[in-house]
């Protein structure tokens, strides 16, 4: 079924509400002792017992299948916890899955049961089964090869996904090519709410990181690649803006939700005062005066009749404009000053020569 390998810790701070608790078993038994007793511990009410009570309310349907092979009969949420019934006696419970870690929590509160099971494995079923053991012997109920339906249910999963893979591989357009050199992908993109996706390339294979989940790249067909992170596979689409550059990767991360935009972005670096005072002064474009001009510590340009812009360093003489996407100022230099400043942007350039 695979081997089993080490895997390194990984930094959860962004999942944090999902997985950064910090616990052992002598400390989870008392929370689970008060849960169970209906928020209450030794003497004191830690938690209100209408608060507690909402708790276990049912929020929503988790699942409509009637899975009498593992004795659950309806699958329920309520806030933070699924709620069935297993085999006759009511079950809350949770799981928790993160790398190199596996575990499962249940609550059996017409039983006064309480069951925990942490595990240093990654992905396994064992919390799941080591559960239903201890329930079934402790609740007195007939044995079932839970070991052995775990592994059954295992082997389904591994045949469904070679399937779906292959199904992947048949809409695939063979013989095609990326529309751009693999060198003109590189870069930063960002998504306010998931992060940033940084594409590399080693040669000539690409590679990249999301946030701090590293990738490797293949060309899938035309713009679309795939990108494998831990096992796990992802598609994104590069789009081009109008002045024919990779701007934009688009990714479904989830089923059922539009993809997401990864707009790319070039990083600001840090320019003094003096860094910026040589390009000062006026310049014309076509008979009209175009100024830069030092507002505090950052330069701005301005453009008859419109706003002045701010101007972001991102590279030697290259600016972008901060809220203009697409756009760029770039000056070209001569014998150690400043002779022009060209506005690279959607439908052309357009060069502005220093006034004297």
């Amino acid at each position: 079924m695979g081997k089993v390998k080490k895997l390194d810790f990984r930094n959860i701070d962004a999942m944090g509400p999902a997985g950064s608790i910090n616990s052992s078993p002598n400390e989870m038994a008392k929370w689970v002792t008060m849960l169970l007793r209906k928020g209450k511990y030794e003497d004191q009410t830690l938690i209100n017992p209408d608060m507690h009570q909402e708790l276990f309310r049912p929020r929503s349907i988790a699942s409509t299948a009637l899975d009498s092979s593992y004795y659950t009969f309806y699958g329920l949420y309520g806030l933070g916890w699924f709620i069935t019934d297993y085999r006759g006696h009511l079950r809350h419970d949770h799981g928790g899955n993160i790398d190199g870690f596996s575990a499962n929590v249940a609550l059996y509160p017409r039983d006064s049961l309480g069951i925990i099971v942490l595990t240093n494995m990654n992905g396994t079923g064992l919390p799941g089964v080591v559960r239903n053991y201890v329930a079934d012997r402790l609740l007195g109920l007939p044995t079932v090869d839970w070991n052995d339906k775990q592994l059954s249910a295992l082997k389904k999963a591994l045949i469904a996904g070679e399937e779906a893979a292959q199904k992947v591989q048949t809409s695939r357009k063979l013989d095609t090519k990326p529309s751009h050199a693999l060198s003109e992908y590189i870069g930063k993109y960002k998504n306010e709410a998931y992060g940033i996706i940084e594409i590399t390339a080693s040669g000539d294979t690409l590679g990249g990181k999301f946030n701090d989940l590293e990738l490797k790249v293949s060309h899938y067909h035309y713009d679309i690649f795939s990108a494998n992170a831990d096992g796990a596979n992802i598609q994104f689409s590069a789009l081009s803006n109008l002045k024919g550059e990779i701007e934009t990767l688009e990714i479904v991360l989830e089923a059922g939700v539009k993809p997401l935009r990864f707009d790319r972005f070039n990083e600001a670096i840090k320019s003094s005062k003096n860094d910026l005072e040589k390009y000062v002064g006026d310049y014309d474009l076509m008979g009209a005066n175009i100024k830069c001009f030092l507002r505090g510590e950052t330069l701005f340009v301005n453009v008859p009749g419109q706003t002045d812009y701010e101007l972001v360093p991102v590279g030697p003489h290259k600016f972008d404009l901060k809220v203009a996407k697409g756009y760029q100022l770039i000056f070209a230099e001569e014998a150690g000053k400043i002779i022009s400043a060209t506005f690279d942007q959607p439908n052309g350039k357009f060069t502005a020569k220093r006034k004297p």
